[in-house]
């Protein structure tokens, strides 16, 4: 909502991504972030997010960190057939590591890239 300098409100329509929650699609990428790239634990992360002053609790942090993992799953299993479908290499851990009560597995793929002096140069994606 907007109030003009004429006294007139202009409402608008949040984005969908933020509809329904408290934060912003800018929370929702640091937390993305910082959980899966850098390995910031929640309660890190939620007195990070404190320090700065945005009041979150780590529950709320597990919940936005839920619906990002939910919303990328399609994403994830369509990457893993295409993957494996073109890559050089698939190779997998599934020694049952357990997270929160259930047998977990990982994958990853090979792809050579090509380079110029013509040394063996890979990029490996973990699924």
């Amino acid at each position: 909502m907007y109030l003009t300098p004429s006294g007139e409100y202009i409402i608008a329509e949040l984005p969908k991504e933020v509809q329904r929650t408290h934060y912003g699609s800018g929370v929702h990428q640091y937390i993305a972030y910082q959980t899966a790239k850098n390995r910031v634990t929640q309660k890190r992360l939620c007195q990070d997010l404190n320090d700065k002053g945005l009041q979150i609790s780590e529950g709320q942090i597990d919940q936005i960190a839920k619906a990002i993992a939910k919303s990328l799953k399609s994403e994830k299993d369509d990457l893993l057939h295409v993957g494996a479908r073109y890559s050089e290499e698939l190779r997998t851990d599934d020694t049952g590591a357990r997270h929160r009560g259930k047998n977990g597995s990982e994958y990853q793929l090979r792809f050579d890239l090509e380079n110029e002096a013509n040394k063996p140069r890979y990029i490996y994606v973990t699924i």
